[in-house]
């Protein structure tokens, strides 16, 4: 259980106005970068989910971004981990592992019928957890330099999402249900209820930092303590980095980064110009005092400002067009029951007609969406997603979809509770 202790202060001012974020750069604009991982700061990955129909690599060298590179054809990439610059793995949401050798990408074989992989963190190249859901189970699998075992689920009926493993015999992994559970090199702890945490970051085994909506809460030395609000304008903290115990990362949904320097967080600093929540910071990634983030209109920035930003280009915002379809309008549950939910829509009131829509979830580790249903017909008003957990928060989103396939506006994601499951009397 949480302690009443609050170990982390808010900080009322932000750090010197010599030290910031960099201009946002457009570095992936056809895709929706999920997640980036940096081991330091002259190599990060960053991987997208461009709608279920391919996930790309990019990355970067100290100064500029390499142009995006096709890495999983049958689907998007929803994670990436690089202990070091000569090893990474991506996890995708048709169940494959992605593994980088310092030169080239190569694939395993899948992980599991039905699996969709959300999320991994790896140690070394010798040690990588991956966590991801088939159905109602929430799996967990192992890599140990050779090949994956699992799936093992140590958290029935949740799932798994965001985990933090800094070395082989300690992990730490969040779930859906607002627990935390532990590794310790050979056996899953008990859930932990700690709060409606949904990313977590642990640079040694004896620290970590979990968010939880906009707050933060801080595990020192075997005990939680928080939470403590770091995003008082409300929002929702999307991912959190800690490259040690007196420096981390956190970035929202709203476009802003707050830095943590071992006695307290920053005030929230809007990074993108936008400003909206159009944009989404969707992943950070710290190493050292050097940091990197991602967004969902593929720009990138780093911090801090000492480090130069990759190019000069504007930040991505599409413009539509006068035939460009529009998001979908009335966007809502319209059926509710405990393993089902049944979503409806109206077209699009303004531009072009729709060639079809697309159905996204929120992943567990509230940073990407995975498809649940893409391409369903332009006439498809409709769509009950099935297989879901009795009394259990998902969100969901619709977007149109262009000729080509390609996703257009969407709408922001709606939050619906499953029903409680309704046992038989027998008589």
């Amino acid at each position: 259980m949480v302690a009443a202790a609050t170990l982390v202060a808010f900080v009322s001012s932000a750090p010197a106005a010599s030290v910031g974020w960099s201009t946002p750069v457009s570095v992936d604009p056809l895709g929706e970068p999920a997640a980036v991982s940096c081991p330091s700061g002259t190599f990060c990955v960053a991987v997208d989910t461009r709608f279920g129909a391919a996930g790309y690599v990019l990355t970067f060298d100290g100064s500029r971004w390499s142009a995006p590179m096709l890495v999983d054809s049958a689907g998007g990439l929803n994670d990436v981990s690089c202990p070091t610059a000569s090893f990474c793995v991506a996890v995708a949401g048709n169940g494959q592992a992605f593994t980088y050798d310092g030169s080239n990408w190569s694939a395993s074989a899948s992980l599991g019928e039905g699996e969709a992989l959300t999320d991994v963190s790896c140690a070394s190249s010798s040690f990588c957890v991956a966590t991801g859901s088939a159905g109602n189970s929430g799996n967990v699998f192992t890599y140990d330099g050779s090949g994956w075992s699992g799936p093992v689920d140590p958290d029935a009926p949740n799932v798994l999402g965001d985990l933090s493993c800094p070395t082989d015999s300690f992990c730490a992994a969040v779930d859906n249900a607002g627990n935390v559970l532990t590794f310790n090199g050979s056996a899953w702890s008990a859930p932990d209820p700690i709060g409606d945490v949904g990313a977590i970051s642990c640079p040694t085994s004896s620290f970590c930092i979990a968010t939880d909506g906009t707050e933060a809460l801080t595990y020192d030395d075997g005990a939680w303590a928080g939470p403590v609000p770091i995003l008082p304008g409300g929002g929702l903290i999307t991912d959190v980095s800690c490259s040690s115990s007196s420096f981390c990362a956190a970035v929202s949904q709203g476009d802003q980064a707050m830095i943590y320097d071992g006695g307290g967080w920053s005030t929230p600093d809007r990074i993108v110009a936008a400003g909206d929540g159009s944009t989404q910071l969707s992943s950070v990634s710290c190493a050292g005092s050097f940091c990197a983030t991602v967004d969902r209109a593929g720009n990138a920035l780093t911090y801090p400002v000492s480090v130069a930003p990759p190019s000069s280009a504007p930040i991505h915002k599409p413009q539509p067009t006068s035939n460009e379809p529009l998001a979908p309008s009335d966007f809502r549950p319209v059926k509710v029951t405990a393993s089902s939910i049944t979503l409806s829509w109206k077209p699009p009131t303004r531009g072009g007609r729709p060639a079809g829509y697309g159905i996204a979830e929120l992943a567990p580790n509230r940073r990407s969406y995975y498809v649940r249903a893409a391409h369903l017909g332009p006439n498809t008003r409709r769509y009950t997603v099935r297989g879901l957990r009795p009394r259990t928060r998902y969100r969901f989103r619709i977007e149109s979809l262009g000729a080509d396939g390609r996703p257009g506006h969407r709408t922001t994601g709606r939050w619906v509770t499953t029903a409680v499951s309704v046992r038989p009397r027998h008589r």
